[in-house]
């Protein structure tokens, strides 16, 4: 059955968002794409918002986390990771508030990434301002589960308990992590020594180079 109405679109995409596999974004913009090409009877041309979203979904999407509060030497640490995780044409995905997590989207917009916070409430208000893409869960802590299972790879960088939290659901889902200065005990956890590094391991995992 063809995609003919916006809602059933939009039932789609929010099952998606959840589902947050990237088989299943890619599919749908290819089940869209096809429609458009048969009979032009789909009424979502590339040129709407939620096919530009969409699209731009599938890129690869990795995850930076940390606490909610941090000094500024780590907010250097984590500008820097989402910079050059933007530089890379990678979409940077946070718990969307401040911290680190502001600091690695503040990064990556600095040279035009797109950045995706995952909130723990149901108000855009508490994304921080260098959020493009609020995704309001209203499950509160329980929204680290999405963001690990939403992250092709996780990049812990420092972090209290919630970042823990967010580092063994990330290996539990199978999703390769890296830290920096985070919890050094976590065997599992690839450990680094500087942002550089980080995105290098990042890479390798993806398979980019």
């Amino acid at each position: 059955m063809g995609l003919h109405r916006r809602e059933t679109y939009w039932t789609i995409l929010i099952r998606n968002v959840f589902d947050v596999r990237v088989g299943a974004w890619r599919s749908l913009v290819a089940r869209l794409l096809r429609e458009q090409e048969v009979g032009g009877s789909n009424p979502l041309a590339p040129t709407t918002i939620p096919f530009r979203i969409t699209c731009l979904m599938m890129k690869h999407i990795v995850g930076v986390v940390g606490a909610g509060d941090c000094d500024e030497r780590t907010a250097r640490v984590a500008e820097e990771v989402g910079e050059r995780l933007a530089r890379e044409g990678l979409v940077v995905l946070t718990g969307g508030r401040g911290g680190v997590m502001a600091a690695a989207s503040r990064g990556a917009k600095k040279v035009g990434g797109l950045t995706v916070g995952v909130l723990p409430g149901n108000t855009r208000e508490e994304a921080n301002c260098y959020v493009d893409i609020p995704i309001l869960t209203g499950v509160g802590e329980a929204r680290n589960a999405i963001v690990a299972c939403a992250s092709e790879v996780l990049v812990a960088i420092a972090g209290e308990y919630g970042t823990l939290s967010e580092i063994a659901l990330a290996l539990k889902m199978g999703r390769p992590v890296i830290g920096l200065q985070s919890w050094p005990l976590v065997a599992a956890v690839m450990t680094v020594d500087n942002p550089e590094q980080a995105v290098e391991k990042v890479l390798n995992s993806l398979e980019m180079r």
